[in-house]
């Protein structure tokens, strides 16, 4: 029976070969004794043809009944491995790195060092899985497929670690060693997918994209589309197109890939057709439709319970990116359930300082001061903020910090949102050679929290640093930015009693603004502000001519008993009445 179940494998009748495979079980269990060995390798093939379908609970049944069973041995340390490997797609990373090191023993073994090296690098321990790719590398010197898959997988690790030309190299090899061995088309494009992912950190990867074409048209031409392989080129050119932003292709390949699964295994609820649903996922969201990816990703969320289980880093990452689509599609409320198990499951499953940890604590925080909840917000962010510490993160740091500081002034807190603005500023600053725009964004949140604290002369400080980093960067060419900081600098220095220096500022930014968009409101503001310094200075008239423009834009736009053009025809009746003229007075203070 169990030959008969080996050759149905090797003709991909897996639930037949899993009938006969359960059938040779059944009667081993009974003969006992003798048949023990027999028995673990049967269970091992039986594990085999549940993990190809996807049941790996079921296999990890089986597996576990084997290492029952087997004795110290060669035998042995094969179950324990298996086990491994299973359990490691399941997300129980920790106890399958256990079993592969028992595997391992005293003697090295190949297969083994690879799968203890993929342990630790779902773990993001990179360095420990480089060092047992190394070790699995000297052993691999007469065996090509095995070095090809070394090479893939190291390549993979150095991309991870940001070392993208070390990256590249490897997984040319790979791919070199993969078409002297005519290695399937299959492997060929998995490792061409890493190609393309490391050619597109570094800015192209046209060439891995055409490539992936070709394959493709090959199974259609030769009418191969049914295969595992064939699905698998369509489902990496999904994930390419991804890469290169091309998110309508990316969503087509995706799509297309599911539905070739579907067939190929005939199940709605596959792994793989989980993957391509999550990937179809991911385009739709860069195409901006997140109801629709947030959707998608649901399905695929209720596969990846189903197969892999909840504590797995692919059902984590879909509970992540959910919850992410929520907050896009301005649904934080729903988004903060998924956040929150996301992190649960991370904070479970990966070692305690891991930057998917963070992520996840980063985007749960924005879900919640999105609604108000920003001191319970405030606890995820300081968390994600000691993890992006401990790998010297600190632009995340930063950014995360500023995220804080807007929720805080978002609730009126607005010497917390300080706070945190300045440690931002001193994060930048620590970082950069010289002040960028990004510094100047955080000089003018500080200010602006100044300003809201009603420390004037503070904030006009912050604004006009601010304001000298915009002109340096963008020079005379009118920017929105430099703009905003030229009225708000004004506005600084008119609260704080300095109306000459403050229409220094107002007539610039009004100059500035008026030649690219001569209707834009702010324009108002800086024209009623400038009647206010006027004023101040005794200059009526000039007051009058700036009012009078502000209550016209006023009215146009929010029509005549408007609050703001009441404002308008306050300041202008005032100013009338200063100059003695009663009638002019009354017209507009009773308008």
């Amino acid at each position: 029976m169990g030959d008969m179940g080996s050759v149905l494998m090797m003709m991909d009748q897996m639930a037949d070969a899993e009938q006969q495979f359960e059938n040779a079980v059944s009667i081993l269990r009974r003969l006992g004794g003798s048949e023990v060995e027999t028995l673990a390798k049967a269970l091992l093939m039986l594990a085999s043809t549940r993990q190809s379908v996807g049941e790996l609970g079921r296999a990890k049944e089986a597996l576990q009944e084997a290492l029952d069973v087997v004795e110290p041995g060669p035998l042995r340390a094969a179950v324990l491995n298996h086990l491994g490997d299973v359990l490691l797609n399941i997300g129980e990373v920790s106890t399958a790195l256990d079993h592969f090191q028992d595997a391992l023993g005293s003697q090295p073994d190949k297969d083994v060092l690879l799968n203890i090296g993929l342990a630790y690098q779902h773990m993001g321990q990179y360095q420990d899985a480089l060092d047992h790719y190394r070790r699995a590398e000297a052993l691999c010197k007469d065996s090509p497929r095995l070095l090809m898959e070394v090479y893939d997988r190291m390549g993979a690790v150095h991309r991870m670690m940001g070392e993208l030309s070390t990256a590249l190299g490897l997984l040319k090899r790979s791919l070199e060693i993969a078409e002297e061995t005519n290695a399937g088309v299959g492997e060929r494009a998995r490792i061409l997918m890493g190609i393309g992912e490391v050619q597109a950190a570094l800015g192209s990867q046209s060439e891995a994209i055409k490539t992936l074409c070709a394959i493709v048209a090959t199974y259609e031409a030769a009418g191969m589309m049914a295969t595992m392989e064939a699905a698998s080129a369509v489902s990496n050119l999904g994930v390419l197109y991804l890469s290169a932003n091309d998110c309508e292709k990316s969503l087509e390949a995706c799509r297309r890939a599911a539905e070739l699964k579907e067939k190929i295994f005939g199940t709605t609820t596959h792994p793989e057709v989980a993957a391509d649903l999550m990937n179809s996922a991911l385009a739709l969201s860069g195409l901006g439709s997140f109801q629709e990816a947030a959707a998608t990703f649901e399905t695929s969320l209720k596969i990846f319970l189903e197969t892999l289980g909840e504590d797995h880093p692919t059902t984590a990452l879909v509970y992540h990116n959910t919850g992410k689509c929520l907050v896009h599609a301005d649904a934080p409320r729903r988004a903060v359930g998924y956040l929150k198990k996301a992190a649960e499951i991370r904070g479970r499953i990966l070692p305690g300082v891991h930057q998917d940890t963070a992520l996840t604590l980063r985007m749960l925080g924005l879900a919640l001061i999105m609604f108000g909840e920003v001191a319970e917000a405030a606890e995820h962010i300081n968390k994600a903020i000691e993890i992006y510490e401990c790998f010297g993160m600190d632009e995340e740091s930063a950014a995360v910090l500023h995220t804080l500081g807007s929720g805080w002034g978002s609730n009126d807190d607005y010497q917390s949102a300080l706070d945190c603005f300045l440690k931002e500023l001193s994060i930048r600053r620590r970082i950069a050679t010289e002040d960028t725009l990004d510094t100047a964004a955080t000089l003018f949140s500080v200010a602006t929290a100044l300003t809201k604290m009603n420390d004037f002369a503070k904030a006009a400080e912050y604004h006009t640093e601010a304001l000298t980093i915009r002109q340096r960067h963008h020079g005379d060419t009118p920017h929105p930015d430099v703009i905003n900081s030229l009225n708000e600098t004004g506005a600084a220095h008119l609260r704080s009693g300095n109306p000459t220096t403050a229409l220094e500022y107002l007539t610039k930014g009004i100059a500035m603004h008026r030649s690219i968009d001569p209707t834009h409101e702010d324009i108002v503001t800086s024209l009623y502000n400038m009647g206010i310094a006027y004023t101040e200075l005794g200059n009526l008239q000039e007051a009058l001519t700036h009012h009078k423009e502000a209550l016209l834009m006023r009215e146009a736009a929010f029509g005549p008993h408007h609050r703001v053009s009441i404002e308008s025809r306050q300041r202008i009746g005032e100013i009338y009445s200063s100059l003695g003229d009663a009638e002019k007075a009354e017209e507009y203070l009773k308008a």
